[in-house]
């Protein structure tokens, strides 16, 4: 299974399109800037589709916020011993090609694209 890391801070109406269509094939799990206000109906939204969220961050561009957001992320994913693959986007990012296509081509990918020391 894998799953989708989104780190997101403005524009809460793509973020939840954007998690809602990528919903069917993958584990979402969105990580708010706490300085970002996310509405209870979009609340209700994510919750109603399964997706997992998150806001303990404040988040500063070009700072180690954006990197302990990601960690954050990955650990909440890593809960679930059935994901063996990590997408990481921007809450800005929007698809170019179907949810499927996406999914069955990192499937059987081997190839670590991020790493740490």
């Amino acid at each position: 299974m894998q799953a989708i890391l989104i780190l997101a801070h403005k524009d809460i109406d793509q973020v939840t399109k954007l998690a809602t269509i990528l919903n069917d094939n993958f584990e979402i799990y969105i990580h708010f800037d706490k300085k970002m206000n996310v509405p209870e109906s979009y609340k209700q939204i994510l919750d109603k589709n399964k997706i997992h969220y998150i806001s303990k961050i404040y988040v500063n561009w070009g700072s180690w916020s954006i990197g302990a957001a990601t960690v954050l992320l990955m650990k909440e994913a890593l809960k679930n011993p059935q994901i063996n693959y990590m997408h990481v986007i921007s809450g800005q990012d929007w698809l170019t090609d179907t949810p499927q296509n996406i999914y069955d081509r990192f499937k059987n990918n081997d190839k670590i694209y991020m790493t740490y020391f």
